[in-house]
C-alpha cells in the first residue's frame, strides 16, 4: 500500500488538505535534480567530447600528412624512416602539453574558480587550432607540432571539466556523471576519424583540405567559450578556494615512489600503459606500411575500433566486472591483449585483422578500466583524487614516450614496436599475477 502524507497548501484556491503521493513527489524531485544537473553539466560534456574529437582526428591527419607520400606536407624525397620520426613527434605533442598543462590548470582553477579558467583556456585553444590549420595549409610541420603542443597545454581544461562534474554532483549522480564523461570520450573517438575523412575530402567540397578539421575545431571551441560565458555558473564556492603552489600537483608525483601501498600498482600500470598507448599510436604506421591503407580506410578502421571499445565499456565490462574481481580481470585480459597483438603482427591478412580487433577491443577496455579501479581500491577516500591524478599523469607520460620511442623502433622494423608493446603488456600481467597472489596470502595470514 502506498505511503501518503497530508500537505497543507499555501494558496487559498487549493483545498487545505490535499492527498499527495510521496512516491510521485520523490520522482518529480529526482527528475528535477537530474534536469538541473544536466543543464549545468552539458557544456562540460561538450568540452570533453570536442577535446577527444581533436585527439582522434589528429591521429588520422598526422598519419596522412607525414607517412603518405602522395598527400604528405613533407618534401617528396623524405625517407620513410624520417617520416616515422616526425609522425611520432606529431603524436606526442598533445599528450606532452596535457602532461604539463593539466596540473597547472587544476591549481589555477582551485585559486581563481572554475568558470574563469575554463573561459580563458577555451579562448587560447581557439587561437591554437587556427594556427594548427594554417600550419597545415602552408606545409610547416614544425609549426604544426608547436601549436599542437600549445593546444594540449590548454586542453588541460578537458581534465578540469571532469573535476567540475564532481563539484556539482554527489553519490549516485556523480557516478552517472563520470559515466557520461566516458561516453563522451568514446563518442569523440568514434566520430573523430570519420570527421577527419569527411572534412579533408576534396571530392565532397573543393576547398576541403587536411587543415579544415582544425578550423572547425577552432570554431567549436569558440562556441564553447561563449556557452561558458553566458550559460554556465561558477561551481566552486569562493570560501573553498585555496591558494596552493601551481607546481604542487607535479610535486605529488613523488608519491609514485614513496607510497608503499600504491607504488607497485603504479609501476605495473606504467608498464601496461607503455604497451597499450604504444600500440594505439604506432598502429597507423604499421597499417600504412603493411596494408597500404588510405586516409579513408584508416578513418573507418579507427571508427570501427572506437565503436567496439564503446560497446565493450558499456556492456561487456559491466557483465564481467560483476562476476570477477579487478585483479583477476587485469591479469587474464592483459595476457589475452598481448597475445592478440602478436597475432596481428604475424598473421598479415587484412580481413583477419578486422576480426581480431573485436577481441582486442574487449581485452583492452577491460584491462584499461580495471587498472584504474585497482588504484582506486588501494587508496583511502582522502587521497583518492591525488592517486587517480598520478595515474592520469602516468598515462600522459606513457603516451609521449611510446609515441616517440615506438616510431624510432619502427625505423628498424615496423612490426618491432608492436612486438615490444605486446611484451610490456604481457609482463604487466605476469607481474600482477605474482604480486597480487603474494598480497592475497599476506591478507589471509
Amino acid at each position: 500500500m502506498s505511503c501518503y502524507f497530508w500537505e497543507r497548501s499555501q494558496k487559498d484556491d487549493v483545498q487545505p488538505n490535499k492527498l499527495v503521493s510521496t512516491h510521485t513527489l520523490l520522482w518529480k524531485n529526482s527528475v528535477s535534480a537530474k534536469c538541473l544537473f544536466m543543464k549545468r553539466a552539458l557544456p562540460l560534456f561538450a568540452i570533453v567530447f570536442v577535446g577527444f574529437l581533436t585527439i582522434s582526428t589528429t591521429l588520422i591527419i598526422s598519419t596522412t600528412i607525414t607517412l603518405n607520400p602522395s598527400e604528405s606536407v613533407l618534401p617528396a624525397a623524405t625517407s620513410f624512416a624520417k617520416r616515422l620520426l616526425i609522425f611520432g613527434l606529431c603524436m606526442s605533442m598533445l599528450p606532452l602539453g596535457q602532461f604539463f598543462g593539466s596540473p597547472i590548470i587544476g591549481g589555477l582553477s582551485d585559486r581563481y574558480g572554475r568558470k574563469k579558467i575554463l573561459i580563458i583556456m577555451l579562448a587560447c585553444i581557439t587561437i591554437c587550432y587556427a594556427f594548427v590549420g594554417a600550419a597545415v595549409d602552408h606545409k610547416r610541420i614544425y609549426i604544426f607540432q608547436f601549436f599542437l603542443f600549445l593546444a594540449g597545454l590548454f586542453e588541460g581544461c578537458v581534465v578540469l571539466s571532469q573535476s567540475v562534474v564532481a563539484d556539482i554532483s554527489k553519490g549516485k549522480a556523480r557516478n552517472e556523471g563520470f559515466g557520461l564523461i566516458i561516453a563522451m570520450k568514446s563518442a569523440g573517438y568514434i566520430f573523430g576519424p570519420t570527421l577527419a575523412v569527411i572534412l579533408s575530402d576534396k571530392n565532397l567540397v573543393s576547398w576541403f583540405y587536411y587543415s579544415t578539421p582544425y578550423y572547425v575545431f577552432s570554431c567549436l571551441f569558440l562556441l564553447l567559450m561563449f556557452w561558458m560565458i553566458f550559460g554556465f555558473t561558477e561551481t566552486l564556492d569562493p570560501k573553498k578556494r585555496k591558494v596552493t603552489s601551481l607546481l604542487q600537483n607535479f610535486a605529488n608525483l613523488k608519491y609514485f615512489f614513496i607510497d608503499k601501498k600504491l607504488r607497485a600498482s603504479f609501476g605495473i600500470n606504467f608498464i601496461l600503459y607503455l604497451g597499450l598507448y604504444g600500440f594505439y599510436r604506432v598502429l597507423p604506421a604499421y597499417l600504412t606500411d603493411i596494408y597500404n591503407v588510405s586516409t579513408v580506410q584508416l578513418g573507418y578502421i579507427y571508427t570501427y575500433w572506437a565503436a567496439l571499445q564503446m560497446l565493450s565499456s558499456t556492456i561487456i565490462l559491466k557483465y564481467y566486472s560483476k562476476r570477477y574481481p579487478p585483479e583477476t580481470l587485469y591479469r587474464i585480459c592483459s595476457i589475452v591483449f598481448a597475445f592478440i597483438i602478436m597475432l596481428m603482427v604475424f598473421i598479415r591478412v587484412y580481413s583477419i585483422f578486422w576480426l581480431l580487433l573485436i577481441f582486442l577491443s574487449v581485452s583492452m577496455i577491460i584491462t584499461m578500466t580495471v587498472s584504474q579501479t585497482i588504484v582506486s581500491k588501494r587508496t583511502s577516500e582522502k587521497t583518492q583524487g591525488r592517486s587517480l591524478g598520478i595515474n592520469m599523469s602516468i598515462q600522459f607520460l606513457c603516451q609521449v614516450l611510446s609515441s616517440i620511442g615506438g616510431n624510432i623502433l619502427a625505423v628498424i622494423w615496423v612490426g618491432l614496436p608492436l612486438t615490444i608493446c605486446a611484451s610490456f603488456i604481457a609482463i604487466s600481467g605476469l607481474i600482477s599475477l605474482k604480486m597480487w597472489r603474494k598480497e592475497a596470502l599476506i591478507t589471509e595470514k
